[in-house]
C-alpha cells in the first residue's frame, strides 16, 4: 500500500511497482472515497488517473440520555395527615 496526500493539482509518481493490474483509492476525511479498478501498469510507463474528489455528507450524532425523577402526587403523608 501506498499513501500520498496533497492539494489539488497534484501529480504523485510511486517508483519501482512492479507492471499489472492495480486499484488506486483516493480519500480524505469530509470527502466520498473514489477508487479506480484494474488500472493497468505497463512496464516502465506512467499511468495518468485523474480522481475528482466529491464532497460527503456531514452526519453528527447527539445523544441525550437522562432519567426523570420521580414524584408522587397525592400521596398520603408520612405522619397520617
Amino acid at each position: 500500500m501506498c499513501t500520498n496526500v496533497s492539494i489539488l493539482p497534484c501529480n504523485h509518481g510511486f517508483s519501482a511497482l512492479p507492471p499489472g493490474p492495480y486499484t488506486i483509492q483516493a480519500s480524505l476525511p469530509g470527502f466520498r472515497e473514489a477508487q479506480r479498478a484494474d488500472v493497468r501498469l505497463p512496464i516502465a510507463s506512467q499511468v495518468d488517473v485523474p480522481f475528482v474528489l466529491e464532497v460527503g455528507g456531514v452526519q453528527e450524532t447527539v445523544t441525550v440520555t437522562d432519567v426523570a425523577p420521580l414524584v408522587f402526587i397525592d400521596a398520603p403523608s408520612r405522619d397520617g395527615g
